[in-house]
């Protein structure tokens, strides 16, 4: 019912909104865009002048989509000027204001491309607006991969580990969006199965306006995904491969004109990770001077495997000079395989020759997932300083998933223990997701007013069924046990906002409030016993102001001052109580009694030039409270029982966290030729103003990273990339340091709309993670781990590119 009312709501707002005056006006509208990248440019100011250019008549702002209009007009000739921090100023005269005349501006960069290539749609560079950074994806050779994450581990601010899981100035509670919509996708999934073709720009936005959602208490990723915009007839295809099956090709088609733009596209996408490791625990003496009580060691290698599908439509319709609505809808197939072999000796005592228990075991794992998404959405322009914008976004996931896991007991410390234990397990996850948002806009000159609402309502549906077969040595009959689960999720987000932001010559202030009311239904039914069902709710009201202050020094230079608050909500990965791994010694389980964490969050930042470098430099500090943090521990967080042998992967509510950290970019041109790049990341991270337990910890973070591009002749460019990952402090161990190096060719040809790269990753396969933490094994004993984790990282790539 709330569902019908939201959509109902908006379909009568654009309805009635779309019954415009129709006497005729003198109308001036256009989009300012990067000359460069052909990107929008977002809160560039606009000017109209007298035909002389002697006056100004009137200004506004553009919006998020580079667009801009004057209306009422008299009859004659006029100016336009568009100007925005970092670019060259420019002019141009537009036709008399009859009918529908545009005057489209392109703003020529005054900063370094990031990653600059030849073909100049094709390049990576980096702006800064409102508490973000825009990241225009070129074709470049820093961003040739296979997997997004191969492209978001070259980017300032992030780090991504070997699984995909991603990282936002240390902290992985991030918020995903995918075209400015929320989804439902973790980033382990996404940037896994998504290619890197299919992504056009990255916003990074750390410390976003009251306007913006505020989940995700390291800020919002927005992957902006690609599509045709060219006048006319346009189409590009994309080819790839790269060694251990991967594989991503791509076809994206449009046709526009004056009112109306139509496009569509196919993507395919394959990649596999190779992987091995040992795991390495160590019993620790209750008592000192005790010796160890024994030594267990684990050795894993497998595969994980994927494909992905995905076609993608949508259209864009001027309804009007004043009125545009636009539809965009995809669907996504994805099918995943994963394989592990585990091996596992004991040895008691550590200095044994021959293990006291070892066993083998295998486990399969196939999933398949379908992702459907539909969007609408509507903008009218009043007049040249107030608009509405509508939007509302569907989204229906369903993954079914089965696996198998076998364990064989070689050598047993007892005669009764089994011979084999066979397990079978299978899930059917239903989600859905409905957003939608109603925003005024009220701009002019030197202000801008924003109010607005919001809804986001999804439901998630998982039953969960296991079997479990123990094989005991003859004539010991064989067990049997069966377990069934249902986890069922419902949360329901309202919300309202209001920004207000005013220049006052140099300096520009912008405050926000937002208000959200949620509630939030977690349930968790055992089939079997009654005892196990959980059931938990919760209704909160909350308010999150932000405050963001900019001081232009001139058209080059700036600081902006930023503090907004915010909240990571439990997600269903982390509340789902049902147990999902490859290894049932250490199933991944969540915790349905989660709560919502809450971070305050201030930065510094300046962006301009230093010397000949383009520079963004940024201080920064974050206060986390009830810290959601995965940890491990022998306590099953439903039941609080221990099981002997499992140690469960699972999450809580931790206590209070502080980051203190500062970040540089950096960019220039030392030689005509040469273009180097690079970015520095560094934190203080203190985790131990909670619990008083064993495993808080507090240290310094830190990474860097540096390429160099190299420009060998008109058609042909080379690349060096280097990354470095500093000793990382978590709140249950560390990790030690470890870098890697890329390198690359590219080739240009047909007048430069044909590509041809190759990529090395990991030239010196030094990429690994080693990990050393201590653990509680239940029962009062404490071990000492060493994670050893090893994929396939040194991959060859090949890619082709062309434009028509």
């Amino acid at each position: 019912m709330k569902k019908t009312a939201i959509t109902l709501f908006l379909i009568f707002t654009i309805l009635f909104l779309n019954a415009e005056n129709t006497k005729p006006r003198g109308t001036v509208s256009g989009r300012v865009t990067d000359a460069k990248t052909g990107s929008a440019v977002e809160n560039a100011s606009v000017t109209i002048w007298d035909a002389d250019g002697g006056r100004i008549l009137r200004g506004t702002v553009t919006d998020r989509d580079g667009y801009y209009i004057f209306d009422y007009l008299e009859p004659g000739q006029y100016m336009v000027q568009a100007s925005h921090l970092g670019y060259h100023t420019s002019m141009k005269q537009p036709a008399a204001p009859s009918g529908k005349p545009e005057a489209g501006i392109r703003l020529t960069p005054e900063y370094h491309e990031l990653s600059p290539v030849v073909i100049t749609p094709d390049v990576t560079s980096i702006q800064t607006l409102l508490g973000e950074k825009i990241i225009n994806v070129g074709r470049d050779l820093q961003t040739t991969g296979n997997a997004s994450k191969d492209l978001m581990n070259n980017l300032p601010s992030v780090m991504v580990d070997m699984k995909g899981t991603m990282m936002l100035r240390g902290s992985a509670n991030v918020r995903y969006f995918i075209d400015g919509r929320p989804t439902n996708v973790t980033s382990m999934e996404l940037l896994n199965i998504m290619p890197t073709i299919a992504i056009e720009k990255v916003e990074l936005i750390t410390n976003p306006s009251s306007k913006e959602y505020p989940d995700g208490p390291s800020g919002i990723v927005n992957l902006v995904t690609s599509k045709s915009r060219k006048k006319g007839f346009g189409a590009g295809a994309d080819l790839g491969f790269g060694t251990g099956d991967k594989y991503n090709a791509g076809v994206n088609l449009n046709y526009r004109n004056d009112k109306l733009n139509v496009w569509g596209s196919y993507l395919f996408f394959q990649n596999r990770n190779d992987l091995n490791g040992q795991v390495e625990k160590t019993d620790i003496p209750s008592v000192s001077g005790q010796a160890s009580a024994g030594v267990s060691r684990q050795d894993v290698d497998g595969y994980y495997l994927g494909n992905t599908h995905e076609i993608k439509a949508g259209i864009e319709y001027d309804i009007s000079p004043r009125t545009q609505v636009s539809y965009s809808g995809a669907v996504r197939s994805v099918w995943r395989e994963s394989v592990m072999n585990i091996s596992s000796n004991s040895f008691v005592p550590p200095s044994a020759e021959s293990p006291s228990s070892a066993y083998a075991s295998n486990a399969k794992s196939r999933s398949n997932m379908s992702v459907i998404t539909n969007g609408v959405h509507f903008r009218h322009n009043f007049d040249s300083k107030n608009r509405i914008d509508a939007d509302v976004n569907y989204e229906v996931d369903n993954t079914s998933s089965h696996s198998e896991f076998a364990q064989d007991f070689t050598t047993k410390v007892s005669p009764y223990m089994p011979d084999r234990v066979i397990d079978t397990s299978g899930y059917n996850n239903d989600y859905t997701y409905l957003s939608a948002r109603l925003d005024y806009t009220n701009q002019g000159t030197n202000y801008k007013f924003e109010v607005g609402a919001s809804a986001n309502l999804r439901t998630m549906d998982n039953p969960y069924h296991d079997k479990s077969i123990t094989v005991m040595p003859s004539p010991r009959p064989g067990i049997t046990s069966l377990y069934d689960t249902h986890f069922k999720f419902n949360e329901d987000v309202y919300a309202v906002y209001a920004t207000y932001s005013r220049t006052f010559g140099r300096f520009t202030a912008a405050l926000g409030i937002r208000m959200d009311a949620s509630k939030t239904t977690v349930k968790s039914i055992g089939n079997e016993d009654p005892e196990d069902d959980a059931v938990y709710t919760r209704d909160t009201v909350n308010f999150y102001p932000s405050a963001h202050f900019t001081y232009r020094l001139d058209g080059s230079n700036s600081f902006m001052l930023a503090y907004s608050r915010r909240v990571a909500r439990p997600d269903t990965r982390q509340l789902n109580p049902n147990a999902v791994s490859t290894n049932p010694a250490r199933p991944n389980i969540g915790n349905p009694f989660l709560t919502p964490e809450y971070s305050n969050s201030i930065d510094l930042t300046y962006h301009g030039k230093w010397h000949s470098a383009n520079v963004i430099a940024s201080v920064f500090y974050n206060y986390n409270k009830d810290v959601i943090q995965q940890y491990l521990t022998p306590v099953n967080p439903v039941n609080g029982q221990q099981s002997p042998g499992i140690v469960y992967n699972t999450y809580k509510n931790y206590g209070t966290s502080y980051f203190i950290g500062f970040e540089a970019i950096a960019s220039g041109d030392p030689l005509r030729f040469l273009n180097i790049s690079g970015s520095f990341n560094a934190y203080y991270v203190d985790y131990s103003i909670g619990e008083n337990t064993f495993w808080n910890k507090c240290g310094v973070n830190w990474n860097a990273k540096l390429s160099a591009n190299i420009k060998i002749t008109d058609g042909i460019s080379a690349m060096l990339l280097g990354r470095y990952k500093g000793r990382q402090t978590y709140i249950q161990g560390v990790e030690d340091a470890n870098g890697t190096m890329d390198a690359g060719l590219r080739w240009d040809f047909l007048k430069k709309k044909l590509s041809l790269s190759a990529r090395l990753t990991d030239v010196f396969d030094t990429f690994s993670s080693k990990t050393h933490a201590t653990i509680d094994a239940g029962n009062g004993a404490l071990q000492r781990e060493l994670n050893y984790e090893n994929y396939e990282t040194r991959v060859f790539y090949m890619s082709l590119s062309y434009r028509f």
